[in-house]
């Protein structure tokens, strides 16, 4: 009994530069160090840890990486989001707009989703699907500039105004 009362203190100092370790990766990959990030997470193999090193994987551009991280299970908005990335950066375009649409509803994503779902469909020459996810994009956050430019370019190309 005395010993885990002695090695509480322990258990959550550990805790404690856990989550320090999560929120300086955090801030690493947000302030494009993405690297750096995926370096001081190697060190815990969690599945918080897998998951911030997966996207600081994806966001730096190291396949090697995000292939030995990648998530068993998909289940947000900013997973389906990164993995959809991998793919596209693959050119596994199917399989990146089926991640980029997964939670198309219930995503603070929803319009990079949809730019980068469009950005898949255009990559394939479906113009048809391009267009309606750029629109998507458009609608969701109206100040999105790059999908406005592809909108517009695709609408001259297929011939609408």
């Amino acid at each position: 009994m005395l010993l885990l009362f002695l090695s509480a203190p322990l258990l959550w100092a550990g805790d404690r530069e856990r989550e320090n370790t999560y929120n300086s990766a955090r801030i690493h990959i947000e302030s494009g160090a993405p690297q750096r990030a995926a370096g001081i997470l190697a060190r815990y193999d969690d599945e918080k840890s897998r998951r911030l090193r997966f996207i600081a994987a994806v966001k730096s551009g190291d396949f090697r990486i995000a292939e030995s991280v990648y998530p068993e299970k998909i289940n947000d908005g900013e997973l389906a989001f990164y993995a959809g990335r991998f793919h596209e950066d693959k050119k596994e375009y199917e399989a990146a707009k089926g991640l980029y649409l997964k939670f198309e509803e219930k995503n603070v994503f929803r319009a990079m989703s949809c730019y980068a779902a469009g950005r898949c469909a255009l990559a394939e020459g479906d113009m048809e699907t391009a267009e309606k996810h750029f629109g998507t994009a458009l609608k969701s956050e109206r100040s999105y500039h790059e999908a406005l430019v592809q909108l517009a370019e695709i609408k001259e190309i297929l011939g609408k105004k």
